[in-house]
């Protein structure tokens, strides 16, 4: 995306949104216990029976998620899947359509940003649930509509936007093949780029943890004891494996990082406030700490890479790699594994010095994995200019 001029307003800006951001963060902390899931009252049949097939461990979190993603859905088909058909078939979009449809996107995905933080905090108690505002006659009445819209946003995805990109790829294939080889190389390397990414990003979480026991111990035993209900329960693993990468990139890399940078912001000070969003909304200290340093690895491949299925891969292969790291008893889902586990208690019994040393020289790997991912993409731009 086009480079943009840091101007003192927008700097000024990316300051109090991070001091709100962490005042946010105090508030999630300091309530935790008293927070409920958003719009628990709107619910569907499918909803319902996913839920009713899971068990009590994971029912909480997947009805988070479950009840989040319609909106989160429908705001990215409006806001991102729309304008991307449109400029297939007009040249030129500009003047009054586009204005409408920037005012729309900023509404609904400031909304969207605004679900996934008051999710995680009891901040709606105060608002949604206050008796002055007398909103559960209009989340009752929006019951039907709300749950709808999960299953209509996937019927539309699928038939405006995906059907015709696959079918435009199929078509350049056939009218230029030679171009079908170095097409699938580069997305083939990018694929194991992500995986190795993924792995590293994995151990600096482990070394991360490592240090930060040294400072708090509670908040690592709260993210220890979570990866090992992850690891125990096919809910939870279904949840953090499946649900967690498609839902949390469409909210945080494909609305939040993608309208931020469409609204002018430079690239860093938006990847830093989408960064920062994605580690409250993991609502605890300890995962907010490794959480802040994977949103800046992800939303740098959504920036280079121009599509959400490198940071859903990585994503993916990351929380898949954190539950394998965890499997290291007969009761674990995968059963008693050896590598990833041991991998993992090494890292987290050093010494909290030689964590950090590790912490370092994986950070400067994941660097120049990432540099190695953007040069393949913008490759791959500039031999095929329509990207």
């Amino acid at each position: 995306m086009e480079k943009r001029r840091i101007t003192p307003l927008r700097f000024v800006i990316a300051v109090l949104v991070l001091v709100l951001c962490a005042a946010w963060l105090w508030f999630a902390i300091s309530q935790w216990n008293s927070a409920r899931y958003f719009r628990s009252n709107i619910s569907a049949g499918y909803v319902d029976s996913f839920l009713g097939s899971m068990d009590s461990v994971g029912r909480f979190a997947a009805q988070i998620y479950l009840n989040l993603a319609p909106f989160l859905f429908f705001a990215f088909y409006v806001t991102v899947l729309v304008p991307d058909v449109i400029k297939q078939f007009l040249k030129e979009w500009s003047g009054k359509p586009r204005l409408i449809y920037r005012v729309i996107a900023f509404l609904l995905t400031a909304a969207a940003a605004l679900c996934m933080l008051a999710d995680c905090t009891s901040l709606h108690e105060l608002i949604w649930r206050h008796r002055g505002l007398r909103l559960n006659a209009f989340l009752n009445s929006m019951r039907g509509i709300y749950a709808a819209l999960t299953p209509v946003s996937l019927l539309l995805i699928g038939t405006t936007w995906l059907l015709p990109r696959m079918g435009k790829g199929l078509l350049d294939g056939v009218r230029a093949p030679k171009t079908i080889g170095p097409h699938l190389k580069r997305t083939l390397l990018s694929i194991l780029l992500c995986v190795a990414i993924s792995f590293c990003s994995t151990a600096l979480s482990a070394s991360m943890l490592t240090v930060l026991n040294a400072f708090s111990r509670s908040a690592v035993a709260t993210v220890t004891n979570f990866c090992r209900r992850n690891a125990s329960y096919l809910s939870m693993c279904v949840v953090s494996v499946l649900l967690a990468p498609v839902i949390e990139e469409v909210a945080f890399r494909g609305l939040i990082q993608g309208h931020l940078r469409k609204a002018g912001y430079p690239f860093w000070p938006a990847l830093l406030l989408t960064a920062v969003c994605f580690g409250l909304w993991h609502r605890n200290l300890g995962q907010f700490v490794y959480t802040f340093a994977f949103a800046l690895v992800t939303g740098y491949v959504y920036e280079h890479g121009v599509s959400l299925f490198y940071p859903m891969l990585i994503h993916f292969c990351n929380n898949l790699f954190s539950v394998l790291a965890y499997s290291d008893s007969s009761g674990a889902l995968f059963g008693e594994l050896f590598i990833l586990p041991a991998i993992r208690k090494f890292l987290m019994d050093c010494s909290p010095f030689l964590a950090g040393a590790i912490f370092v020289l994986l950070a400067f790997g994941i660097v120049i994995l990432l540099r190695i991912f953007a040069r393949i993409r913008c490759a791959g731009k500039e031999s095929d200019p329509k990207q």
